[in-house]
């Protein structure tokens, strides 16, 4: 199976955890791959940067999906103030999720920046 091209275990393995002996593979992610195998702290520190944009990006699209609900519930209320209360509540838990995952975000970056 594959996503945007990639074979789907490519796509979420960081570049030291990929074998760069596989057949077909980018001769650029290959230097890649061998430069992050020859460094075990590069490695870490890339592994842990990568799989933090992606769990960023899915914490982002599910406090969007989320606000997108909540002004779907809002905008649907008609006057049924318990619905609109829901919405609103679901509108600001979304947003302290997206706040929390955001400054997590900045934080792991931080530390990753001074670990090289």
């Amino acid at each position: 199976m594959t996503i945007f091209g990639k074979p789907l275990g490519d796509f979420f393995l960081a570049y030291c955890f990929r074998d760069p002996n596989k057949p077909g593979i980018d001769p650029e992610i290959k230097g890649l791959i061998e430069e992050d195998r020859s460094n075990v702290q590069s490695c870490l520190t890339n592994s842990v940067e990568y799989y933090t944009e992606i769990l960023s990006s899915v914490a982002a699209f599910v406090s969007f999906c989320y606000i997108i609900y909540a002004g779907y519930l809002m905008f649907t209320a008609f006057g049924d103030e318990a619905k609109y209360a829901q919405g609103k509540k679901t509108l600001l838990y979304a947003l302290v999720g997206f706040l929390i995952s955001m400054a997590s975000w900045v934080i792991i970056s931080f530390f990753v920046s001074a670990l090289r």
